[in-house]
C-alpha cells in the first residue's frame, strides 16, 4: 500500500508545531464579522437617506414635467367640432393615441416576427 503523504509537506507540518488559540481566533473573527456588518447596515441606511433627498427636492420638478408631458401628450391631432365623431375619436384623435397604435403595431410585428 503506497503513502499518499508528501514527505516534504508533512516536514513543514512537523516544524509548525504551533497550536491556534480556538477562542480568541474565533472571537477576533466575530468582532471583524460584527464590525463588517455594522458598516454594511450603516452604507445601507445612509444610500436610503440620500435616495430619499433626492427624491424630496426632485419631487416638485418631475411632476412639473410629468404634466407638461401629459399635456403635451394629450393636445388633438386635428381640430374637430363638438358632435358624436369628435367623441368618438377623441382617444386616437391624440399624440398618445397615434404613439399607443405605434407601439401596438411594433409589438404585433415583433410577434409575428419571432414567434416561436
Amino acid at each position: 500500500m503506497m503513502n499518499d503523504r508528501d514527505p516534504m509537506l508533512q516536514s513543514l507540518f512537523a516544524e509548525a508545531q504551533d497550536d491556534l488559540a480556538g477562542d480568541a481566533f474565533v472571537a477576533t473573527l466575530m468582532s471583524k464579522v460584527d464590525r463588517h456588518v455594522r458598516l454594511a447596515r450603516l452604507l445601507w441606511i445612509g444610500i436610503g437617506l440620500a435616495l430619499i433627498l433626492c427624491a424630496w427636492f426632485a419631487a416638485g420638478p418631475m411632476q412639473e414635467a410629468a404634466l407638461a408631458v401629459t399635456f403635451g401628450l394629450s393636445q388633438p391631432l386635428f381640430p374637430l367640432h363638438d358632435g358624436l365623431f369628435a367623441a368618438l375619436v377623441a382617444p386616437l384623435n391624440t399624440y398618445a393615441g397615434v404613439f399607443a397604435l405605434l407601439l401596438l403595431i411594433i409589438r404585433s410585428t415583433r410577434r409575428a416576427l419571432f414567434a416561436s
